[in-house]
């Protein structure tokens, strides 16, 4: 502890004391102010002298702990020191591995640049077969064009050839219906029977049974025929020849009573067929050729079925309500209102 400096106190006090005594002038009054002062610099030093003390205390505590801190920081450099050889441990060990990876990787880029270029002559060998195969297929693609070309014309030489054979046979029919017919009624005028009866004769045993008379049958017209043998090829399955030949019935007789019958029944081939969107146009020209018929709101009600097989239910809908709207009362508007319901 530092203690307080008196000296400076002498120094001050004594020279005064000197000069009052010897100057011979100092009275009373002078000497009790003397003495206050002195008291009053008395009570600074002993201030001061605790000051001192105050700041000596204040310094060893700081001390202590700046002491402290440097323990607790020399502490942790030593963990910081070990951290540090355990690290470099660590990045020793890690630069070891990526020796020995970096090595291994160079092997296996060098195999995969191998396979790469095996591969790029693979790839050429490929491309020149595909260039090959390329040629080959336009060469067959030509061949097969002509091949096509030829074929057509043989079909539209057998569709024509079977239709002038078509032509003679109904020509023939016809000649032959014409001559049953005459004769048919040759053989009234003669006999002047209007209907022949099979005749009752008497076998053994007393049965009697019944002998068919010979009667006349008259042919068919021609285009009945065609239609007729469209529409059992319909029945049958066979619905492209069944569509062929009521196209050809259509075409042929244009202004037949059956002409309307005839189209609908072609559009029902392609609808029999799977062919909606085909059927949907045939049901229209029905619809729009015939729109007062009584296959009209057939067609109607196959168009919207043809929709809806080809999931335009929107439109199958627009289709059902327009029978209802326009043919209330055909039995195809309960069908289009069933559908409707589900």
């Amino acid at each position: 502890m530092i203690k307080p400096d008196n000296s400076y106190f002498f120094r001050l006090i004594v020279p005064a004391l000197c000069f009052l005594l010897l100057a011979g002038c100092a009275t009373t009054d002078d000497v009790r102010n003397l003495d206050m002062r002195l008291r009053r610099l008395n009570k600074k030093l002993v201030d001061v002298d605790s000051n001192v003390v105050n700041v000596q205390q204040q310094s060893g505590a700081s001390v202590n702990r700046v002491q402290k801190q440097q323990a607790g920081l020399g502490a942790n450099l030593d963990r910081i020191n070990n951290d540090l050889l355990q690290l470099k441990g660590r990045l020793d060990e890690s630069s070891h591995r990526y020796r020995n990876n970096q090595a291994r990787n160079k092997e296996v880029i060098a195999q995969i640049d191998s396979r790469i270029l095996e591969l790029n002559a693979a790839i050429s060998s490929l491309n020149e077969a595909i260039s090959s195969l390329n040629d080959k297929l336009d060469a067959l693609d030509s061949s097969t064009g002509k091949k096509l070309q030829g074929l057509r014309a043989s079909i539209v030489k057998i569709q024509q050839a079977r239709a002038r054979e078509a032509a003679a046979r109904a020509e023939a029919a016809a000649r032959a219906a014409e001559k049953a017919r005459r004769k048919a009624r040759q053989i009234r005028e003669k006999k002047g029977v209007h209907e022949i009866i099979p005749a009752k004769v008497k076998t053994k045993g007393n049965k009697v049974k019944k002998r068919q008379a010979d009667v006349t049958i008259l042919s068919k017209s021609p285009d009945r025929k065609m239609y007729d043998d469209a529409l059992q090829l319909f029945k049958a399955g066979k619905y492209q020849k069944s569509y062929d030949l009521f196209n050809t019935y259509t075409e042929k007789y244009p202004k037949s009573k059956l002409a309307v019958n005839s189209r609908f029944w072609a559009a029902d081939c392609l609808f029999k067929q799977k062919e909606y969107a085909l059927a949907i146009l045939e049901y229209q020209n029905v619809i729009a050729d015939y729109p007062h018929d009584a296959k009209a709101p057939a067609a109607l009600l196959k168009q919207g079925m043809a929709f809806e097989a080809l999931e335009d239910r929107d439109t199958a809908r627009i289709v059902y309500n327009k029978i209802i709207t326009d043919f209330p009362k055909s039995e195809q508007a309960a069908t289009a209102r069933s559908k409707l319901k589900k």
